[in-house]
C-alpha cells in the first residue's frame, strides 16, 4: 500500500474557510487589516494573499499564546462593521432587509470566532 502525502491541517481550518467566504461571513476583513492586527501583537505577518494572511495570523497567535487577544481584535473589527451596517440600515430603509441579513451573518461570524477560541485545546 502506498503512503499518501498527508498535509497537516490547521486547527482553525473551518474558521479560515468561513472568513474567506464573504457570503457566509457577512463582512470582508482585508488582508491589510489582518496584518495590522498581527503588528499590534508583534507578529510579522507577510502580506501575501488573504488566505495565507488569515492562516499565518491565527496559527502564529496560537503558537505565541496570544490567540485570545487576536480574537478580541478581530471581533472588534467585526463589531465596527456591524455598527456601520446598522447605521446604513437606519439611513437607507429600502436596503434594511438586506443589511439585516448581513448583520446577522456578521454576528454569527463573531460567535463562531469566539466559539473556536474557547474550543482551542492548545490554550
Amino acid at each position: 500500500m502506498k503512503k499518501r502525502h498527508q498535509e497537516t491541517q490547521s486547527p482553525f481550518q473551518s474558521l479560515e474557510n468561513h472568513f474567506l467566504n464573504v457570503f457566509h461571513a457577512g463582512v470582508y476583513i482585508s488582508g491589510q487589516e489582518l496584518v495590522n492586527v498581527g503588528k499590534q501583537h508583534g507578529f510579522d505577518i507577510p502580506m501575501k494573499n488573504r488566505e495565507l494572511v488569515i492562516k499565518n495570523l491565527l496559527n502564529t497567535a496560537n503558537d505565541n499564546g496570544k490567540l485570545s487577544e487576536v480574537v478580541a481584535d478581530i471581533s472588534a473589527l467585526i463589531h465596527e462593521r456591524i455598527k456601520l451596517l446598522n447605521g446604513y440600515a437606519s439611513d437607507y430603509s429600502h436596503a434594511a432587509n438586506y443589511l439585516q441579513s448581513l448583520i446577522q451573518r456578521a454576528t454569527s461570524t463573531d460567535l463562531l470566532l469566539k466559539r473556536q477560541q474557547r474550543a482551542n485545546p492548545y490554550e
